[in-house]
């Protein structure tokens, strides 16, 4: 259930969420009818888009904090600037990684998009919770995206898995799949007005250990 729609997030909820309904691996599966419970309110309409993001520097040690300067552009307006810090795990690995500051509907796209066959709906359950999830269209977060080695046997999936022994796990069950899932660190403040769009930021990070 998403509440608080603007116009810019029923057109994405309905590309991202009520699609899945046709376009899974289950069944093609036609709505014969949706109802939507609609609120006016007596207020001026109004939504910040993503048009930008910055960070000071591009490297970081892990445990430190990054401070994000967000540029958002308001509806009918100007663009102001607003500033939104993460905190970087102290056990991260050494590598590049992308911090992706915008709206809860933009990051669930990009993770989707990055991490597929994680997100594939695999049972009924999963469809109809993934249809119920309910979805702040007033937040904005800054997600710094990792991943960690898993699998899945039938529907239920394992992680994390050091990657050494994942070649284990394979020759001792020929239902076993290789998977890689996100592994997600997250803040989020939250505006006035709604959301819209995002940006991603590349770190370096030195960390404990080799990615």
């Amino acid at each position: 259930m998403l509440r608080c729609y603007d116009p810019s997030s029923i057109d994405a909820y309905w590309r991202n969420y009520i699609s899945i309904l046709w376009n899974n691996s289950l069944q093609h599966l036609v709505p014969e009818n949706i109802e939507f419970t609609l609120d006016i309110l007596d207020e001026p309409y109004g939504y910040y888009a993503v048009s930008g993001a910055k960070v000071p520097r591009r490297q970081y040690m892990a445990g430190d904090t990054v401070d994000v300067q967000v540029a958002l552009r308001k509806y009918l307006g100007d663009t102001q600037y607003t500033n939104i810090s993460l905190k970087i795990p102290s056990n991260i690995s050494s590598g590049t990684y992308s911090l992706v500051v915008g709206s809860e509907i933009t990051i669930d796209s990009e993770l989707m998009s990055v991490f597929p066959d994680y997100y594939t709906i695999r049972t009924t359950k999963q469809l109809l919770d993934e249809l119920k999830r309910p979805i702040n269209t007033h937040s904005l977060q800054v997600v710094l995206i990792d991943s960690e080695a898993g699998g899945i046997i039938g529907n239920k999936f394992f992680a994390p898995i050091p990657e050494s022994k994942l070649s284990m796990f394979k020759s001792r069950t020929t239902d076993w799949q290789n998977l890689w899932a996100p592994r997600t660190f997250k803040n989020n403040i939250i505006m006035d007005d709604p959301v819209i769009g995002g940006e991603v930021v590349n770190i370096e990070v030195i960390g404990n250990r080799q990615r």
